[in-house]
């Protein structure tokens, strides 16, 4: 099933954004997104499909790799009590496929 959502004629719908949904207003976001529509879910700013944001994918790279410098900063370790519990699953089915 593929859904597809006409985010040009939702973003510029006067039901949704008022009168002057056609023009910019950026005065409609002065409450925030929430107080922006009767939807707040309508309002997609990076766009689905092929009228995506070019530089969503770039912003997306971008963030991965703050974060990883961000806890390359830091160590990870299991504590000293943590006890592995057996796995059952793949490695009976193999044991059970060689006998």
């Amino acid at each position: 099933m593929n859904i597809q959502i006409p985010i040009p004629i939702v973003q510029q719908s006067p039901d949704l954004w008022g009168p002057d949904a056609h023009q910019f207003n950026p005065k409609i976001f002065a409450y925030g997104i929430l107080g922006s529509s009767t939807s707040p879910p309508d309002y997609m700013p990076f766009g689905m499909g092929a009228r995506i944001c070019a530089c969503q994918h770039f912003a997306m790279a971008e963030l991965k790799v703050i974060v990883s410098l961000i806890l390359s900063k830091f160590s990870f370790s299991l504590s000293p009590a943590y006890q592995h519990p057996p796995r059952f699953g793949l490695a009976t089915v193999l044991a059970f496929i060689v006998v």
